[in-house]
């Protein structure tokens, strides 16, 4: 799970006048399964007229984003949309499909675009192994976790909540092999600035691209 600073207000002010001028459609539509009967949302998919490019831009951004590259290594975006649930609204316990598009989706993200002080309950909890979790992050924050969590989105008491969901493809299938990965390229980096000595990780770097290629899916 991380969590991290994806948008400016700027950006989400952008965001919202053009969510201002479509249509929201019942959540649901998109659910399969039981999931339909636990769904309660309004949304907006990328098939959406007025929202299809600003979906194509974000997309690109995500892949080509810095703090992702090396934490989620996105191939791809797949199945973006704008998700909007106000008092009583809620998505029960369910676990996200495993493939999206044709396409596998390895990675789920949220980005938050109300203030978690707009809003009270709407928590998204994750139900690792037994053990809860809750997130409720702050406007523009980007938080993702493997896909094939089981997850809920918690009702909506006060207000409302406003966020952007959407599945990465990542380079890297598996979510163990990213976390080793991202250790290794967190703790080299911190060595770096301890030693001031280039040719010293020369064998290392070697070894972490290596690591990278063998793991990254074709």
């Amino acid at each position: 799970m991380k969590l991290i600073q994806l948008l400016s207000d700027s950006d989400i002010d952008q965001l919202m006048a053009v969510i201002g001028q479509t249509e929201w459609r019942n959540g649901g539509d998109t659910a399969t399964g039981s999931a339909k009967d636990r769904k309660k949302n309004l949304q907006i998919t990328e098939t959406d007229r007025v929202m299809a490019p600003v979906f194509m831009q974000l997309k690109t951004m995500l892949v080509k984003h810095a703090a992702l590259r090396y934490t989620a290594f996105p191939r791809k975006v797949v199945n973006i949309r704008v998700a909007k649930y106000g008092v009583g609204d809620a998505y029960g316990w369910h676990v996200d499909q495993a493939i999206m598009e044709g396409h596998r989706s390895d990675i789920s993200f949220t980005i938050f675009l109300s203030g978690s002080d707009s809003y009270d309950g709407g928590e998204l909890e994750l139900d690792m192994d037994g053990r809860k979790f809750m997130a409720k992050g702050e406007k523009g924050q980007m938080f993702f976790y493997p896909t094939g969590v089981l997850h809920q989105v918690r009702p909506v008491t006060r207000g409302e909540r406003v966020v952007i969901v959407g599945w990465f493809e990542s380079l890297i299938p598996n979510a163990e092999d990213r976390e080793n990965l991202i250790t290794l390229f967190r703790e080299t980096a911190a060595l770096r600035k301890k030693i001031d000595e280039p040719e010293a990780f020369d064998k290392l770097n070697w070894a972490i691209q290596h690591m990278v290629r063998r793991l990254a899916s074709r």
